[in-house]
């Protein structure tokens, strides 16, 4: 018996106890295990799931909604213009320079914000953007199928696709182009005296918004414009330019649509891809209806049923409606109908005068959806804008894709003189 060696029971009731106080410790380690394992799962769940992000904050300028930027109010121009906007006018009254530097910090913390904004704005802002058909690549485009003329046929149990084969698709490059702006403390000043004379403030229009939409999109719309129309490329010579030299003619960095008709044309009448529609020599207020009546029928038949424009000098559409006014004048009956509107009397073609073409002499047609204009696929990577530092000036560099063209010859219907001679108060556009 164990109460015959009081030894004996010390040692067993102390290995109870032991026991006990194990069995107690391997329970707390299985909690401990179990509590561990619900943390890991929230972890893992938490990480999984997007960090919560404040919800952005948009504002109206100017009848535009626009994201409401966070500024830093302790970057040194923004200090000035806010104690410029609160009535204090000493700074700027004094003279003093305005250091770039912090413009330079602020438009790298922003400029992600709006970059894509102006990209668009300037691919929608230039006249001809909204006649063309937009399309993405990399480097090229070419039409992989002709235009559809038809669908319908009688039925045979075979696959017979309707379409010619032999339609010719032309290849439209992606250029490369660059933005290079000066833009100097006084720049920076008169940002803000436009806050203070618009009522804004910082939130609603930092500097870098203001570099943007005021110094440098209007102007690349316009240039844009000309060069879609107007440019003839011509490769530059990379070694032979400078740092600091003067920067090229705008108009050598693409062949716009005018220069493509152009060259076209003077391929000669065996040669030609697209249709050449010949028109009298010269052009007066005594023949413009004529002669635009002439080219809507030279159409092919194909496309009369269609409605498309016929972008057109706005030289010979000032002379062709004063002609159409004085033949057809009030009282004539023409009110009541379509006829003395930009639409072409019996068809389905208008008149729509392009300012890119302007004394150009010229006319064109095509379906929308062979008007084209390239951008690149990866607009956002391919698309760059950042401000250096230059003495007390800012450089800003740019770069962006854009191409235009046509994608099928067939389609494609103009006249285009050799050469044109304005001459004022002759009224007549030739040769």
């Amino acid at each position: 018996a164990t109460g015959d060696d009081p030894l004996r029971d010390r040692l067993a009731a102390s290995l109870k106890n032991l026991e006990a106080t194990v069995e107690t410790q391997r329970k707390a380690l299985e909690s401990i295990k179990a509590e561990n394992a619900t943390l890991k799962g929230q972890v893992d769940k938490l990480a999984d799931a997007p960090e919560p992000e404040p919800a952005a904050e948009y504002v109206t300028v100017n009848g535009k909604k626009q994201l409401k930027f966070k500024v830093n109010r302790n970057l040194r121009h923004n200090k000035i213009a806010a104690d410029y906007l609160a009535g204090d006018h000493r700074v700027l009254a004094a003279g003093e320079t305005i250091d770039v530097d912090s413009v330079i910090q602020e438009f790298g913390d922003l400029i992600d914000y709006v970059k894509l904004d102006m990209i668009r704005d300037i691919f929608q802002g230039f006249e001809t953007a909204k006649y063309l058909t937009w399309k993405r690549e990399i480097h090229s485009y070419k039409a992989t199928r002709s235009l559809i003329t038809s669908v319908i046929q009688q039925f045979v149990p075979k696959f017979t696709p309707l379409g010619t084969p032999s339609f010719v698709p032309l290849t439209i490059p992606l250029r490369r182009f660059k933005i290079n702006v000066l833009i100097t403390p006084a720049d920076v000043k008169d940002w803000i005296f436009s806050m203070y004379d618009e009522s804004k403030d910082l939130d609603q229009h930092p500097v870098t918004l203001y570099i943007v939409n005021q110094l440098i999109a209007p102007k690349a719309e316009e240039d844009l414009d000309d060069i879609c129309a107007n440019g003839v490329f011509e490769e530059l010579d990379w070694s032979a330019v400078n740092e600091g030299d003067q920067g090229q003619d705008p108009l050598k960095s693409i062949d716009g649509f005018m220069t493509i008709l152009k060259k076209d044309k003077a391929l000669g009448e065996e040669s030609r891809l697209m249709n050449y529609i010949e028109l009298a020599a010269e052009i007066t207020a005594e023949n413009v209806i004529d002669q635009v009546n002439l080219f809507v029928d030279s159409i092919d038949k194909k496309y009369k049923r269609r409605e498309m424009p016929v972008f057109i000098d706005p030289t010979l559409y000032r002379m062709y409606k004063r002609a159409y006014k004085k033949l057809f004048g009030e009282g004539s009956g023409t009110e009541k109908t379509e006829f003395g509107s930009d639409v072409i009397d019996y068809s389905k073609n208008r008149l729509v005068p392009m300012y890119n073409m302007t004394d150009s002499g010229a006319m064109f047609t095509t379906p929308k959806e062979n008007f084209i204009g390239l951008r690149h696929i990866n607009e956002p990577g391919a698309t760059k804008l950042t401000l250096r530092k230059y003495d007390y000036d800012i450089h800003c560099l740019g770069e962006f894709r854009f191409g235009i063209g046509f994608a099928i010859a067939g389609a494609v219907f103009y006249s285009v003189p050799d050469a044109v001679v304005v001459e004022s108060g002759s009224g007549g556009v030739g040769v």
